[in-house]
């Protein structure tokens, strides 16, 4: 079955027997527009916290014409997706990078 979320976005259900129970699973799927924005401004992202470890949401913001919030948005996902970690306090903290594919990537150019 396909639904859609209130955005818009294709919500896929799926429907599978555990231990005799039909148990309902929902993902969403989302628009590859999103995925293509997303791997750029990681990669923008990548570059900037190798440039400088300390930058803030509202520096990176600026320097990539995004707004704070959707900056916020990509570092959260980030995050969740294991690519990156802030260690330290909001105001001293610093990124690291830890996605292996762009860990030092910059430096080796």
């Amino acid at each position: 079955m396909e639904d859609l979320t209130a955005d818009n976005i294709p919500l896929i259900q799926e429907f599978a027997k555990d231990n005799g129970e039909v148990v309902v699973k929902e993902f969403v799927k989302e628009p590859s527009k999103f995925a293509k924005e997303f791997i750029k401004a990681s990669r923008q992202i990548y570059k900037l916290i190798s440039q400088n470890p300390q930058i803030s949401a509202m520096q990176m913001s600026e320097s990539m014409g995004l707004s704070h919030r959707q900056v916020q948005k990509y570092l959260r996902r980030l995050q969740e997706l294991g690519k990156i970690a802030h260690v330290g306090g909001r105001k001293m903290g610093e990124w690291k990078i830890i996605d292996e594919e762009y860990e030092g990537f910059f430096d080796r150019i």
